[in-house]
């Protein structure tokens, strides 16, 4: 077992059944998964939902293309908003968000932890690094 808890953090559809399919692989150790705790949500400022996109030629590449608007159409939004190339082709998921502070709260439970044991935070979110720390104000 390794020695810390892990939350890891993924909304991408594609990525997530992924990251769900290796923490069930066997392993050496019985429980070597068992200090992982997986958050299928997107890492935002505020809870909500947003429209992410992936590249279908590179299932790393994935971004938040859009929040959710309410009263504007989903066409709209996009259209003003949309960064990927369409030529190279992609998929838009819609993903709940959630803040750093309400998945460290909620996920050090789960792991047997305090919202204070989090020791380390690690970010690949593609430029919402900025978003993502106005959601952890007690972090």
């Amino acid at each position: 077992r390794m020695g810390y808890s892990v939350v890891a953090v993924e909304a991408e559809p594609s990525n997530l059944r992924m990251l769900r399919s290796t923490a069930l692989l066997p392993q050496q150790a019985a429980d070597a998964f068992g200090n992982v705790s997986i958050a299928p949500v997107a890492v935002d400022d505020a809870p909500g939902f947003v429209y992410i996109s992936r590249s279908d030629s590179n299932a790393a590449n994935s971004k938040i293309e859009a929040q959710i608007q309410e009263g504007v159409a989903v066409e709209d939004l996009l259209a003003s908003t949309y960064r990927h190339d369409r030529s190279e082709g992609s998929t838009i998921s819609k993903v709940p968000t959630a803040t750093l502070d309400e998945i460290a709260r909620e996920h050090s439970v789960m792991l047997g932890a305090t919202f204070e044991d989090v020791c380390m935070l690690k970010m690949d979110i593609e430029g919402a690094e900025l978003r993502a720390f106005r959601g952890a104000r007690r972090l």
